[in-house]
C-alpha cells in the first residue's frame, strides 16, 4: 500500500482539504454578528459559571459582558465592560422588579440592596439591563450566588 504514490499523495492531501472545506463551509453559513438594533430586545448567553456555586455569574452577548454576583453586604451586584444605562432584577417567585443603582456613580458598577434568601435549586433571577437603546435579558439559576465569595 505505501509503495503506491496515489495513495501517499491521497493520505497527505486529504487532511489538508478538510480544512480547507470546513472553514470554506464555516465562512459561507455560520451567522453574520450585527450592530444591536435601536429599541431592539436581545438575549444574553449564561455561561457555565451560573450553573454552580462559583459566587459569580458571568453573561454576554456580543461585546456585552456582565458579571452578577452576591456582595458581601448579602446585595446583588452587577459589573460590566460597558457602560449601562440601567438594570432591573426579580426573582422567580417575586413580581415586582427591584432597580439598580450605580456605585460611586460609575455606569459600569451597579448595586441592588435586595435581601437574596437561600432557596431551591430550581430558583432563578430574572434580569434585564439597558445598554444604549437596546434591551437584554436573562433568566438564572440562583445556584451560583450559595458559593465561595
Amino acid at each position: 500500500m505505501w509503495k503506491n504514490k496515489h495513495v501517499v499523495i491521497a493520505l497527505v492531501i486529504a487532511p489538508v482539504l478538510a480544512v480547507i472545506a470546513y472553514i470554506g463551509v464555516d465562512a459561507v453559513v455560520s451567522e453574520q454578528p450585527h450592530v444591536a438594533q435601536k429599541g431592539a430586545v436581545y438575549p444574553l448567553r449564561v455561561l457555565s459559571s451560573c450553573r454552580y456555586a462559583s459566587g459569580k455569574c458571568e453573561l454576554r452577548n456580543g461585546d456585552i459582558r456582565v458579571v452578577l454576583s452576591l456582595a458581601s453586604d448579602a446585595s446583588w451586584r452587577l459589573d460590566s465592560e460597558v457602560a449601562l444605562r440601567g438594570a432591573l432584577i426579580s426573582h422567580s417567585n417575586d413580581d415586582s422588579p427591584r432597580r439598580f443603582t450605580e456605585v460611586a456613580g460609575d455606569p459600569k458598577h451597579w448595586q441592588v440592596s435586595a435581601q437574596p434568601q437561600r432557596s431551591g435549586s430550581e430558583d432563578s433571577l430574572r434580569l434585564v439591563i439597558a445598554v444604549g437603546d437596546s434591551q437584554y435579558f436573562a433568566e438564572v439559576p440562583v445556584s451560583f450566588a450559595w458559593g465561595e465569595r
